[in-house]
């Protein structure tokens, strides 16, 4: 069951990274949607517990409070997309996820201001981060996913 979660939020990220790199927008029904079914499939297969689901929302509306404070540095999409992926996946992995997405953006963006390709108050779209990250943590061996 393990690789069906990580593909769902695979094939989840790439669609949302998709849209973000295109329009620098997460379609928030997607990611409610997404939430909701996966939600309703692992209770049903008896794999999230109350605890994890917690777990979840306290990640998502701790984001969502420092969204608010940092005038979206890290927008509501990107708290949408994070409270999805801890439906698909345990909440544990989505902050790696999370905490290596903001490294690899830290790097990125660094690297296009020293070579002058973007200012101080350029924005990035983040979702594309999360699906690296995801990518990254896989590739290195990240199986405890789910």
């Amino acid at each position: 069951m393990f690789i069906v979660y990580q593909v769902w939020g695979i094939l989840f990220l790439t669609g949302c990274s998709i849209t973000d790199l295109k329009t620098k927008k997460v379609y928030q029904s997607v990611c409610i949607i997404n939430y909701i079914v996966a939600v309703i499939v692992r209770l049903v297969l008896s794999q999230m517990s109350f605890k994890a689901f917690v777990e979840g929302i306290v990640l998502s509306g701790a984001l969502f409070i420092i969204s608010i404070f940092t005038k979206q540095a890290i927008g509501y999409g990107d708290v949408l997309v994070i409270l999805a992926l801890t439906a698909i996946l345990k909440t544990q992995y989505v902050v790696e996820i999370l905490v290596l997405s903001l490294l690899i953006c830290c790097v990125f963006s660094i690297t296009l201001l020293f070579i002058r390709k973007v200012s101080i108050k350029s924005t990035l779209p983040f979702v594309p981060f999360l699906l690296a990250s995801n990518l990254v943590l896989i590739a290195i061996g990240g199986e405890h996913g789910i």
